[in-house]
């Protein structure tokens, strides 16, 4: 038997609770919701079952961590949590895993499932490992390729996220009580890297990006994420579907511009070609776009422009 702290929040956290829950050889001595948002369902899941919630602004402090040792945990198990956890409570004398929606340690950081499909990657990880002082570096107890399909928009592999990472998660425990884990070293498998959180701004499309590269972009923003977005006069317009188009021009141009139109959407000049837009969010509405031909979308390099065309103009006079 062995008892776990569990640190949690999010629908990956509650598919792994539902897991831990069917194990005769687990049990929760207490759960800790994110202090800003507190989950919700964990919460409740938790006093049905008598389970202690403990509801802490910060871990780190020498009372939270008194606390959380009194319960005799043998492991603190992260999934989704958001404080970072420092020294102290790293050695307190009970182990620490974290599991992590992201290949380590090539995508480390925040917001990897996006920056992966930004990137055009064929498959995403799922990683379990050790917490040390460190972010995302800790030794790997358990790791698992999901594929990414080209047809794939965000939401298709979230879902698959939430249920690997709850597998994942569960394997790893269960390896870790039968003390069959096989620690792997991250530094042995390579140069690790950290994705950055996204930020307002970071949705806004480059046109002058290849069609491939938009294609991708488009997809790894949709709902329930943001929505890639450019600019359509002075309104928004959110782009949830596109497609390369098999015969793309290669004739230099401004990207950005719409070339042409079709039952399905309208054609927009990229760098290396055009993209058929097929779905957009308009004026407060889904449709198939129908944009005029000659028509600008702009994207981030028309903003950017814009901004140093009017410090010229203040410049000037």
């Amino acid at each position: 038997m062995i008892k776990i702290g569990y640190f949690a929040d999010g629908p990956w956290a509650h598919k792994a609770f539902e897991l831990f829950l069917k194990r005769d050889n687990v049990e929760i001595v207490f759960f800790v919701p994110r202090f800003d948002t507190q989950d919700q369902y964990l919460i409740k899941s938790c006093e049905e079952r008598g389970i202690p919630v403990l509801k802490l602004r910060d871990v780190n402090t020498s009372e939270s961590i008194s606390m959380l040792t009194s319960y005799g945990a043998n492991l603190f198990v992260s999934m989704s949590f958001n404080q970072i956890l420092k020294k102290d409570i790293l050695s307190c004398g009970v182990d620490f895993i974290n599991c992590h929606a992201g290949l380590l340690p090539e995508y480390r950081g925040r917001n990897v499932l996006n920056w992966a499909m930004i990137n055009g990657e064929k498959e995403f990880g799922v990683t379990v490992h050790y917490v040390d002082q460190g972010i995302d570096t800790g030794d790997i107890i358990l790791q698992e390729k999901v594929p990414i399909l080209p047809t794939d928009y965000y939401k298709e592999v979230l879902d698959k996220a939430v249920e690997t990472c709850a597998q994942v998660l569960d394997a790893s425990i269960q390896k870790i009580t039968q003390g069959k884990v096989e620690r792997v070293e991250q530094e042995s498998l390579g140069r690790g890297f950290y994705c950055s959180m996204r930020e307002e701004g970071d949705e806004i499309i480059n046109w002058d990006l290849s069609s491939n590269q938009i294609y991708d972009f488009v997809r790894a923003l949709t709902p329930p994420s943001l929505g890639a977005r450019c600019f359509y006069n002075k309104d928004v317009v959110v782009i949830l579907e596109t497609e390369v188009l098999p015969y793309p021009y290669k004739h230099k141009g401004r990207a950005g511009i719409v070339t042409g139109c079709m039952e399905q959407g309208v054609v927009v000049k990229t760098m290396d070609g055009e993209i058929l837009v097929k779905k957009v969010i308009y004026q407060g509405e889904e449709q198939t776009p129908r944009f005029p031909i000659g028509s600008k979308l702009k994207g981030l390099n028309d903003l950017i422009l814009d901004l140093v065309l009017e410090k010229n103009r203040s410049l000037r006079y």
